[in-house]
Parts: C-alpha cells; structure tokens; sequence
C-alpha cells in the first residue's frame, strides 16, 4: 500500500514538473512575442529599446495601468507617432514583456 502511493506522489511529482515547465515556456513566448511586437512597431516612435521602455515602470505601475486599461494609453504618451491599434493579444504580449522586464523585476537583458 505505502509502495502504491509513494508511486503515485511521484508520478503526480512528474505531471506537476512538465506543467510547470508548459506553462513557463509559454509566458516566454509571450515574452519574446512582446519584444519582437516592439521592435517592429514601436521602437521607431518611442525612439528607445523594448527593454529600456519596460524599465521606466514597476510591475505594480503596469499591472495598475492593465487593471484600468489605460496600458495602451501610456505607451501612446511615450510614442506620440504611434500609429498602430494594439489588438487584446498584442497588448497582453506587451504586457507580459513589460512585466519581465520592470525596473523592480531584476532582469535588465542582455
């Protein structure tokens, strides 16, 4: 009986791992989507890179900014010759870069 349980804490152990593994691969391609989604239409108008434009806020300052959906509304204030529409996706992409890469985030890039 205690063999057939400790079994099965291991195979859970095991899903739990791979799910965990899905799930971080996943935030990092969002993660890159974001960047990639920046450079190609942001950075000309914000005249700066994906990185030092994340840096300029905290996570708490993005995720109140996602909150009130006023995200876009800020990075339109940093890129006054913004002319592209974010769609919800394209925002979340953002987003999730911005969070990775907050000034209070410790990551700063390479």
């Amino acid at each position: 009986m205690i063999h057939f349980m400790a079994k099965g804490i291991f195979f859970l152990g095991i899903i739990h791992f791979f799910s965990l593994n899905v799930l971080a691969e996943e935030v990092a391609k969002k993660e890159q989507k974001g960047e990639k989604l920046f450079r190609k239409h942001l950075r000309k108008s914000c005249r700066t890179t994906a990185m030092n434009f994340a840096q300029n806020y905290t996570k708490k300052e993005c995720l109140k900014l996602k909150e009130r959906n006023l995200f876009y509304v800020e990075i339109y204030k940093q890129c006054h010759k913004l002319k592209l529409t974010l769609s919800e996706g394209q925002e979340n992409m953002l987003y999730s870069f911005f969070i990775m890469y907050a000034k209070d985030s410790g990551n700063y890039g390479e």
